[in-house]
């Protein structure tokens, strides 16, 4: 049909929404937003480029998951009065000792 696809940018299109959020809505967003002259579309991503972004996100959800262990179990013992570092390794190295110090008592 001769139309040329362009991507927009989500966060460039959400400046034009009127009220909720609704397809409806979304449409006469993008509507509005690509009828400006200066509006800047997003490239299309590669497949290679796509994998990489795939891997990363992967990679990220077990580190997100880590800290927010660390986190918990910081909270846990700063409840009993124990205080470590933020630095994993840190925690890491703490932890057996406390643990050793608890059975004592």
């Amino acid at each position: 049909m001769g139309h040329q696809v362009q991507i927009i940018a989500p966060r460039f299109v959400k400046l034009f929404v009127k009220s909720q959020k609704n397809d409806r809505n979304d449409a006469e967003a993008i509507v509005e937003a690509a009828s400006r002259p200066t509006m800047r579309y997003v490239a299309v991503d590669s497949v290679e480029q796509q994998d990489i972004q795939s891997m990363h996100r992967i990679r990220n959800l077990p580190m997100r998951d880590r800290i927010a262990q660390i986190n918990q179990t910081r909270g846990l013992l700063a409840e009993y009065g124990v205080i470590i570092a933020q630095k994993p390794l840190k925690v890491r190295t703490q932890l057996p000792s406390l643990s050793m110090t608890s059975t004592m008592i």
